[in-house]
């Protein structure tokens, strides 16, 4: 019984040393002149600028301590052909934002599939989205092929969109007419 127990153990930390959270993240240096105030100001106009509603993004700000915590979504339609089952939904995932002099960190993760509900009442979300050919996640919706065939798919709706917002967050911060220093000369 104990040698049983061993080897499904140690199959379950196989799989879960294989099939890991997609994460982007990045420390950035920038201007050194460029003050933790100013750089989180700017960190906060592009997400009120990228974001349709950026108040309703932002879930956290701590100006003193540079960080600024939010919640966002992208919007998924499967590239599958998927019946009646509700794959069709959103992607959420959670933006990390920090600042110190002369340069700042992002952090992108989380990414959670949310589906919608069919005409039965069957829900259709995966949850967790993970790197990787297999699903690991929690979700016991649909059959395992299902799971599977929305994690992939997510998974490159995910790395098509990420670089993208990842350009724009640092064009926007390096971009000298976004920059908010102390004087107010206009």
């Amino acid at each position: 019984m104990k040698t049983c127990f061993l080897i499904l153990l140690l199959l379950v930390n196989y799989n879960l040393a294989f099939a890991q959270e997609i994460k982007f993240e990045e420390v950035v240096q920038v201007d050194s002149a460029l003050s933790k105030s100013s750089l989180f100001k700017v960190g906060k106009l592009w997400l009120n600028d990228t974001y349709r509603s950026g108040k309703n993004v932002i879930q956290m700000e701590d100006e003193n301590a540079g960080i600024i915590l939010g919640k966002a979504v992208i919007k998924y339609t499967p590239t599958f052909y998927s019946a009646s089952v509700p794959a069709t939904g959103y992607i959420n995932y959670t933006i990390k934002l920090s600042f110190k002099n002369g340069r700042y960190k992002y952090e992108f993760y989380d990414f959670i599939h949310e589906g919608s509900t069919n005409e039965y009442g069957q829900n259709g979300s995966i949850g967790l989205i993970n790197e990787g050919e297999n699903y690991i996640g929690n979700s016991i919706v649909f059959n395992k092929g299902y799971r599977e065939k929305v994690n992939a798919d997510t998974q490159k709706r995910i790395k098509s969109e990420m670089p993208n917002i990842i350009s724009s967050l640092q064009a926007y911060i390096t971009n000298p007419k976004n920059r908010i220093d102390n004087k107010d000369d206009w």
